[in-house]
């Protein structure tokens, strides 16, 4: 039996873009910064061979989202495309007279963000991204038992663009590192997809 959350957010934000710098064809920085007061925040306990649901009483998330993105027309035919972004995400347990009482929820980083480079020509584009998470914890507790290592997840692709369709090649974790995103599930080392 799940209760629904119910949640109070506070948001205050700022975006500058321009198309006016000299080396630039296009630049924009946008930042947020929230907080965010849940009740009965529901949330997935992951586990073998089953996994569980519940709510958690109040949580409070403080937080900061950058995002970045920058574009450089080469020629009438090719342009340079970067983008990146980093959240700073702070979710504890406050439901206050608990063991967990300000411990980080299940599975939510502190830091997190990714980054993508891409080149296109013409119907052809060629890239890089990566996408990274801090440390975590896989239950209530943080303890050494519920810890998951941060990860950097590296990819390359290249594709063409042919009418309706797009045909793409990919690299995938290119750095063939050992993670988990949920803690008995992990992700494949280096793979390939078309």
């Amino acid at each position: 039996y799940l209760l629904p959350e119910t949640t109070q957010q506070f948001n205050v934000g700022v975006t500058y873009h321009t198309s006016d710098l000299p080396a630039i064809s296009y630049f924009s920085v946008t930042a947020d910064a929230y907080y965010n007061r849940i009740s009965d925040k529901i949330t997935i306990v992951y586990g073998m061979p089953f996994s569980s649901v519940r709510n958690i009483g109040l949580v409070g998330i403080k937080g900061c989202d950058i995002n970045f993105s920058a574009n450089k027309n080469i020629n009438k035919n090719s342009d340079l495309q970067l983008n990146a972004n980093y959240t700073f995400q702070l979710a504890q347990d406050k439901q206050k007279n608990t063991d967990t009482y300000n411990d980080i929820i299940p599975y939510t980083p502190v830091h997190s963000g990714s980054a993508s480079l891409t080149y296109r020509y013409k119907k052809f584009d060629a890239g890089f991204n990566l996408v990274f998470a801090g440390k975590r914890y896989s239950g209530q507790n943080a303890d050494i038992f519920n810890y998951l290592k941060p990860y950097v997840d590296q990819n390359i692709f290249a594709g063409y663009s042919l009418k309706s369709f797009k045909f793409q090649a990919e690299l995938l974790n290119i750095a063939d590192v050992n993670y988990a995103v949920i803690q008995y599930y992990p992700m494949p080392g280096r793979h390939y997809r078309l």
